[in-house]
């Protein structure tokens, strides 16, 4: 934890430009009386898509696509997806990925440059040939993505039991993000001290901390 402090000096929440370019939408929305908190900031609405820890528990959908509407129609202009194991999510017919098509195609004609979609913590594995098309084309989505890394080391990372994704597959999609996405907010969470975790392994997890380009990362150490 103490190499990562280098790294990520300030304390705090979440740092990250809410606002797309051009858009000048913080004035607008003043305008018509939407929601801001005191500082200016606006308020974020969330969608739980999926509870539950255990991958194969059936996916249940909390809100569908009129509950998105609601939150926006009530204030909201930035709706974060959440929940837990989206790559396991599977429901009507759709995986994460085609969910997230369907709001982006149902709510563009109403609310393209007036509101915008967020996600929350996302799997690597997630970041396939699909999950990047989908990135690519969903207009409605905020540049900003944080992912559940864990390690740099492919060693530690198999002994996590987290082989389905590789150091080497993360920098893969980060650089085609960077071919849609230009500027773009990138958020990990990263475990020190792993059983067994030799200093060469750290030594990978600090090399591919250097190599991404982090925005913030939230940083734990081991604990039983």
């Amino acid at each position: 934890v103490n190499h990562l402090k280098k790294y990520f000096p300030i304390k705090g929440g979440l740092l990250s430009q809410t606002l797309a370019e051009g858009v000048g939408l913080e004035e607008a929305l003043k305008e018509k009386g939407d929601r801001f908190n005191s500082r200016g900031v606006w308020f974020q609405g969330a969608y739980p898509i999926r509870s539950g820890w255990n991958g194969r528990m059936e996916a249940e959908m909390v809100a569908r696509q009129h509950g998105v509407r609601r939150l926006l129609e009530a204030g909201h202009r930035e709706i974060m997806v959440s929940g837990i194991n989206l790559r396991q999510y599977h429901a009507e017919g759709f995986n994460f990925w085609g969910l997230l098509r369907r709001l982006n195609r149902e709510l563009m004609p109403e609310w393209e440059s007036r509101a915008r979609l967020r996600l929350s913590s996302l799997e690597p594995a997630q970041l396939d040939a699909e999950g990047l098309e989908t990135l690519e084309s969903c207009r409605l989505l905020c540049p900003h993505l944080h992912l559940s890394l864990q390690s740099g080391s492919p060693a530690v990372l198999r002994r996590m039991g987290r082989e389905h994704y590789s150091p080497d597959s993360i920098l893969d999609a980060v650089r085609r993000l960077r071919t849609f996405w230009p500027v773009f907010g990138l958020g990990a969470d990263i475990l020190m001290g792993f059983p067994g975790e030799s200093e060469a392994e750290t030594r990978e997890t600090l090399d591919m901390v250097e190599r991404l380009p982090l925005t913030y990362a939230h940083v734990f150490p081991w604990s039983s």
